[in-house]
């Protein structure tokens, strides 16, 4: 079991305080939403919550098995997507499975070789990352970290760029591979989240 203690958080922005301090108690086997308007700082508060960002004021802390963890090692128990993260453009995508998947292991009862067909991926094999459309990125950087062994996952605009039938695809397969994870799931969207457990508004 792994749960993440918020307490009293707060960001700035130039000197400006983007949300109220932030408090809260987040447990494996739940999903949580963070919503609020653009710029309110839903990605920050996820980078925050991962320990690729410092929080301005306030503590965060995570628990494994009743054991505060060192935040050096989050990374090991994580699983995160979000618009911003960044591939190297010049491997296809066979390339980047084999690298990625080499690192991490799989979730249960998923072999590599079947994420493509999964994803809608599989005819593009060969393609480098750097010639997929919008759509065809987001859908691999949302569908990498679902099939990505962890005990957290963070999910930023999950199905941002994608069409309809790609869109529910995709909510199907985080629903379906989610598991007992703690799921959280930064959006506006509400369809992103609407089996969530609880909802963070942050402004």
């Amino acid at each position: 079991m792994l749960s993440i203690a918020l307490e009293e958080v707060e960001v700035r922005f130039r000197r400006q305080l983007l949300f109220p301090p932030l408090s809260c108690q987040l447990e494996s086997g739940k999903t949580y939403a963070i919503t609020g308007p653009n710029g309110s700082g839903k990605t920050t508060l996820l980078r925050i919550i991962a320990g690729q960002k410092r929080a301005d004021a306030g503590k965060i802390s995570w628990q494994k098995n009743s054991k505060e963890l060192d935040p050096e090692s989050w990374y090991a128990d994580l699983s995160w997507s979000g618009p911003y993260l960044e591939y190297p453009n010049e491997l296809n995508l066979q390339d980047l499975l084999n690298q990625h998947f080499w690192f991490k292991a799989p979730v249960a009862n998923i072999s590599v070789k079947d994420i493509p067909t999964l994803l809608n991926l599989k005819p593009h094999l060969d393609k480098k990352v750097k010639l997929f459309s919008s759509g065809m990125l987001h859908r691999l950087k949302t569908g990498l970290a679902v099939f990505t062994q962890s005990e957290v996952l963070l999910l930023d605009e999950p199905t941002a760029n994608m069409d309809s039938e790609n869109r529910m695809l995709m909510l199907s397969l985080i629903q379906q591979y989610k598991g007992d994870r703690l799921l959280i799931i930064a959006s506006n969207l509400e369809e992103e989240y609407s089996d969530a457990d609880e909802v963070i508004q942050i402004r």
